[in-house]
C-alpha cells in the first residue's frame, strides 16, 4: 500500500487544505492554517523534522500490535504551545507523543500528547529532563517510558502517584489511555514514596547524585502480550527487599531485568462516616435515597440506598436533536445551488448534527428536538443495609455519540423502587452524561470509522 506519513509540519492531506488552494506554508506558523501540521518542523534545513539525534533519547517508534497507534519522541516544539517557555521555535528537549492512524484523521487530530515540560532554558531537570526509553502495548491501551523528570503539568494523562522531591534515577512511568491515567512504576520496597536508588557518593542538595551515569535507573519497558506484566532493566538496589542490585565493593553496577503486574482497582463509592442507629422500636422510614456521579467514560452511577429488598429501576430520558431540517427560503437557496452543492450541505449537515447551534437556525437550518429514552437499568435488591446499591447507566446506540459534545447530554432518571406489601416508591434527580476521557487508540480509531461510515451514507442518499 502507500506509504502513510504520520508526522510533520505541515498536513496537505486534510481536506480543507485541499480545498483552500493553499501550495506552501507561510513563515510564521498558525494553528488556524488548514494545511498546518503539529510540528513547527522547518523542513529542508539540517535541524528540521521531529529529532534532532544530538542528545540522548530513543528515535526509535514503537508500533501497537493491531497497526493502529504509533507512539514516538519529538524534539519539534507543537505549533499550539506558542513561544513555549520563550523557547521560540527551536529545539527543545523531547517529549512523547501517541499517533492514531485511523482513517479520516487529520495530523492534529490523530496526535495525543502524552509528556509536556514544566519550565523553560535553565529549568531542573525535575522540569526538562529527556524521555529516555518507551513502548507500547501491544493492544494500544497503555505506554511506559523512563525519565528523570518528578513533574507532569498535563491534565491528561493526569499524574496520580506521589512525586518525587527531586530528580534522580530514570524512573518508568505508565500511561493507562483507558483512565486517562499516569503511574510512576518504579519505587523503593517501602512504598509508593520512596524513589529508586543505588549508593552513590556526596552530594550537594539539590544535584543529581547520577549526573555522571547518564540514563542510570530504569531501561527498556516491554509489555506482555496482554498488557498486564511489564518488565524493565534497571541499575536501582532498592526495588526489591533483600535483593540488592550493586555489590558492596563499588558504586555504582550494570542493570538487572525486573517485573511488575498491572494492579486494577474497582471504582467504589466516596466513603462516608455515618453513626449508629438509635436504638428503639420505631420502624425506618420507607423511602428512597440517591446520590449521582458522572464518570469520565460518558455513563452515570446511581447510589441507590433502599429500604429494603425489592425490585429497583432507573430510566433516564433527554432532548436530543433528531435531524437539520431546511426552513423554506433556505431550500429554495439551496435548490438553485444544483445537486452537487445539495449534496455537500447534506453530508456537512449529517456529519456535524450534534454540534449545530443557534448560527446555523440563523442561516436557514432549523434543528429538530424531541424527548427520548437515553438510558435504562435494574436490578434486585437485598434486605435494608447502610451500603447503597449501585447501578450503572450508559447511553445507548446513537445516543453515546452526543455525550462527547461541549456540554455533555443531560437528562432526568426517573427511579422506581417496588416491593411484595409495601407502596411503590418513586424518585427523580437531574443527571449529566458528559465524557472527559480520551479513547484509547482502538476506541479512537473505532470512533473515526464510524463518522466516515455516516459521511458516506450521507452522500449516497
Amino acid at each position: 500500500t502507500p506509504t502513510e506519513r504520520v508526522t510533520g509540519g505541515s498536513d496537505p492531506a486534510n481536506p480543507a487544505c485541499v480545498a483552500s488552494g493553499e501550495l506552501a506554508l507561510p513563515a510564521t506558523a498558525s494553528t488556524t492554517d488548514p494545511c498546518q501540521g503539529p510540528f513547527v518542523a522547518e523542513e529542508g534545513k539540517p535541524t528540521g523534522g521531529i529529532w534532532r539525534g544530538e542528545e540522548q533519547g530513543d528515535p526509535i517508534p514503537q508500533l501497537s500490535g493491531g497497526g493502529l497507534g504509533v507512539v514516538f519522541l519529538s524534539k519539534a516544539p507543537l505549533v499550539s504551545a506558542g513561544e513555549n517557555f520563550g523557547r521560540g521555535t527551536a529545539g527543545q528537549p523531547s517529549d512523547l507523543y501517541l499517533a492514531v492512524m485511523a482513517p479520516g484523521l487529520t495530523r492534529d487530530q490523530a496526535l495525543i500528547r502524552l509528556t509536556e515540560l514544566a519550565g523553560g532554558e535553565g529549568a531542573p531537570l525535575a522540569d526538562t529532563a529527556q524521555i529516555f526509553d518507551f513502548a507500547i502495548s501491544p493492544d494500544g491501551e497503555q505506554v511506559a517510558f523512563t525519565t528523570e523528570r518528578t513533574q507532569f503539568p498535563l491534565g491528561y494523562p493526569a499524574f496520580v502517584s506521589p512525586p518525587a522531591g527531586e530528580a534522580g534515577m530514570d524512573e518508568l512511568f505508565d500511561v493507562d489511555l483507558t483512565d486517562s491515567t499516569l503511574t510512576r512504576v518504579t519505587h523503593g520496597y517501602e512504598g509508593p514514596d520512596e524513589p529508586s536508588e543505588a549508593p552513590h557518593g556526596q552530594t550537594v542538595p539539590g544535584e543529581d547524585p547520577y549526573r555522571l551515569h547518564s540514563g542510570d535507573g530504569a531501561l527498556s519497558p516491554s509489555f506482555s502480550n496482554s498488557g498486564r506484566v511489564l518488565a524493565f532493566a534497571s541499575t536501582a538496589s532498592n526495588l526489591v527487599f533483600g535483593d540488592g542490585n550493586t555489590p558492596p565493593a563499588g558504586p555504582f553496577d550494570g542493570s538487572d531485568v525486573f517485573a511488575v503486574e498491572r494492579t486494577a482497582f474497582t471504582p467504589l463509592p466516596t466513603p462516608q462516616e455515618v453513626s449508629a442507629a438509635p436504638e428503639g422500636t420505631i420502624s425506618p422510614g420507607w423511602q428512597l435515597g440517591v446520590t449521582v456521579l458522572s464518570r469520565p467514560d460518558g455513563s452515570v452511577v446511581l447510589y441507590v440506598r433502599t429500604p429494603g429488598a425489592g425490585t429497583l429501576s432507573a430510566l433516564a430520558r433527554g432532548s436530543v436533536p433528531l435531524a437539520l431540517a431546511a426552513t423554506p427560503a433556505r431550500r429554495g437557496r439551496r435548490a438553485s445551488h444544483g445537486r452537487r452543492a445539495s449534496r455537500g450541505l447534506a453530508g456537512a449537515a449529517h456529519a456535524h448534527a450534534p454540534r449545530v447551534g443557534a448560527a446555523r437556525r440563523g442561516r436557514g437550518l432549523r434543528l429538530t428536538v424531541a424527548t427520548r429514552t437515553i438510558a435504562a437499568a435494574s436490578m434486585r435488591t437485598g434486605a435494608a443495609s447502610e451500603e447503597p446499591v449501585v447501578l450503572v447507566l450508559k447511553p445507548t446506540g446513537q445516543y453515546a455519540a452526543f455525550t462527547a459534545r461541549a456540554g455533555g447530554l443531560s437528562a432526568s432518571v426517573s427511579l422506581t423502587f417496588t416491593a411484595s406489601g409495601h407502596p411503590r416508591l418513586h424518585a427523580s434527580v437531574a443527571v449529566s452524561f458528559l465524557r472527559t476521557a480520551k479513547p484509547s487508540a482502538h476506541a479512537h480509531g473505532a470512533a473515526a470509522r464510524r463518522r466516515a461510515r455516516g459521511a458516506r451514507g450521507a452522500r449516497s442518499r
